[in-house]
């Protein structure tokens, strides 16, 4: 996995986490808003925004790209942080 195939604004879904100290659940959505020169993909978690980073090979994820809809909510892609 590059830090090609996710960039910021990207909207992700947790598929799991070995985190035992995360609140996160699979399902949970977040924004990409970073992704560091060790392939860490830092996300912005909805709804509050809290920070938690994904680690390729140990965390699993998928990309729902830059804009998607779910539950009669529409998500606009992000350029940078506000």
């Amino acid at each position: 996995m590059t830090n090609r195939e996710w960039a910021p604004g990207d909207h992700v879904v947790l598929v799991s986490t070995t985190d035992p100290h995360t609140r996160l659940v699979p399902g949970d959505t977040g924004v990409v808003r970073s992704v560091d020169d060790l392939g860490t993909v830092h996300v912005a978690w909805d709804p509050d925004g809290h920070m938690l980073g994904l680690v390729p090979g140990i965390d699993v994820w998928r990309n729902l790209g830059p804009q998607w809809r779910a539950d009669n909510q529409q998500f606009f892609e992000v350029e940078g942080d506000s």
